[in-house]
């Protein structure tokens, strides 16, 4: 089982096994709610780096 810890989401696991019936519009939303997320964290970490500091 390979799995890799992701390393700005401490407890979400991505699995480096690629998923069985994993459709294309499926694919592409996951690739919009990764890309999202990404986006999120870098115009939030100014902010974050703020609060911890």
């Amino acid at each position: 089982m390979s799995r890799r810890i992701h390393p700005f989401a401490p407890g979400v696991v991505i699995r480096c096994r690629p998923v069985r019936r994993v459709s294309p519009a499926q694919r592409g939303l996951l690739v919009i709610l990764l890309a999202a997320s990404l986006i999120a964290i870098a115009a939030a970490w100014p902010s974050l780096k703020g609060l911890l500091a």
